[in-house]
């Protein structure tokens, strides 16, 4: 029987955070990725970490790996915690906009720009500023015009 099916088939709602945490830290990180997900998209309610698991989850992966599962995240994980993720994206975001910029995939990179546009987490040099900067570096000076006057 496939692991995936054993998620499916428990009542996740009924378990505390902690036997949550016990039964993820059981599984190898892509388990863990598709756990996640399952709990975000069938039990949204449930009280635990999202993103810190998130981040502690990729950082086990390769770095391949790693981008896929940010570029799927920020795909699925917004639409059930947009609040939460609003406020705390900005590590996933940095290693988006650093892939886009690397591999020069404008379209994505300008899509992430657009969401920190509107969602600027105040305090938080890792992503805002850093962006900015590396816009500029890059020669993508309309795209930093654009981004210093939303941001």
């Amino acid at each position: 029987m496939k692991k995936e099916l054993v998620f499916e088939s428990i009542k996740w709602s009924d378990k505390s955070p902690e036997e949550i945490y016990q039964y993820f830290a059981k599984l190898d990180a892509p388990e863990q990725l598709k756990l996640l997900k399952l709990l975000c998209q069938r039990y949204p309610d449930i009280e635990i970490d999202w993103l810190d698991i998130f981040e502690e989850l990729r950082f086990h992966l390769s770095y391949a790996d790693n981008i896929s599962a940010c570029e799927e995240f920020v795909q699925w994980f917004p639409e059930y915690h947009h609040e939460e993720y609003a406020r705390g994206y900005e590590f996933i975001e940095r290693d988006l906009c650093d892939y886009y910029l690397k591999i020069w995939d404008l379209e994505n990179l300008r899509q992430r720009i657009g969401f920190i546009s509107q969602h600027p987490v105040s305090g938080i040099d890792t992503i805002t500023i850093r962006l900015y900067f590396q816009l500029l570096y890059h020669g993508l000076y309309e795209d930093a015009i654009n981004y210093a006057a939303e941001v």
